[in-house]
């Protein structure tokens, strides 16, 4: 099954730490921007929907990179 997200804006206070993407991983992030840590950031390019592994896309409009491969589902949950 396909679950979106929503996004949700506070004042600036973070609830937690941050840490790297991937599940049980201690490894600090580079700073509090980062998805992953610099042992992971390798999968910056590999599509985020769990069991996909294809390479991320480009916007074609601004080149910056999608967190999705070019399947239009996992587009439309990026």
């Amino acid at each position: 099954t396909l679950c979106g997200t929503e996004v949700i804006v506070t004042n600036g206070i973070t609830v937690g730490r941050p840490c790297c993407a991937v599940p049980q991983c201690m490894s600090p992030l580079m700073s509090n921007h980062h998805r992953y840590c610099s042992e992971h950031k390798k999968l910056k390019l590999v599509c985020t929907v769990e069991g996909c592994g294809r390479p991320v896309t480009n916007d074609s409009k601004t080149g910056k990179s999608h967190k999705a491969c070019n399947d239009p589902t996992h587009l439309k949950m990026d």
